[in-house]
């Protein structure tokens, strides 16, 4: 990592999108090892974060030089969180999922995944998914049935305590 840039990266994938979509943009399905510290050549100069944060860089530079990213990323990173992966790579996936800012749309179609991620037992999925479910909930193609049969499970978790007052409201209007 010490002799790479975000923005040279990025140029690289805009110039060779058939490693960008069949190689780059598969990350999900893979713990790859982001969570490593580094130095690299970002756009502000020369930094040490951890790897995810040159990826979460290189992501930024695509989308403001105009790549459209498809929008099955949003699925595939939703569907990455049920993962039994270290918590730090799973939160670098949230990052990303608020970076592509799903949709309504796409949160309704992918709810059976947001609820089955309220079983995942992490404190930080689970404040996610349920700030994503009060986005939905008052929608008609809300699943109230699944979600009231799996909502139980978290109240058992002492590190949510302000989602869980975002559960009864939603509780309450169902």
């Amino acid at each position: 990592m010490f002799d790479r840039s975000t923005v040279e990266d990025a140029n690289f994938l805009l110039h060779n999108i058939e490693a960008l979509e069949k190689v780059f943009l598969k990350f999900y399905k893979y713990e790859t090892p982001i969570l490593d510290i580094s130095k690299w050549d970002a756009r502000e100069g020369i930094v040490c974060k951890k790897v995810y944060e040159f990826w979460t860089e290189v992501i930024v530079i695509l989308q403001e030089r105009g790549y459209i990213f498809d929008r099955s990323i949003i699925t595939n990173l939703f569907e990455s969180l049920l993962n039994n992966w270290k918590r730090p790579h799973l939160d670098w996936h949230v990052r990303l999922l608020e970076l592509f800012q799903p949709t309504k749309e796409e949160l309704i179609t992918n709810q059976s995944t947001l609820i089955s991620i309220l079983g995942t037992g992490q404190p930080s999925l689970i404040n996610f998914v349920i700030l994503k479910i009060k986005v939905i909930y008052q929608d008609k193609n809300f699943d109230t049935l699944t979600f009231m049969d799996n909502v139980p499970i978290i109240f058992s978790n002492n590190k949510i305590t302000k989602s869980l007052f975002v559960v009864l409201e939603i509780i309450e209007h169902l």
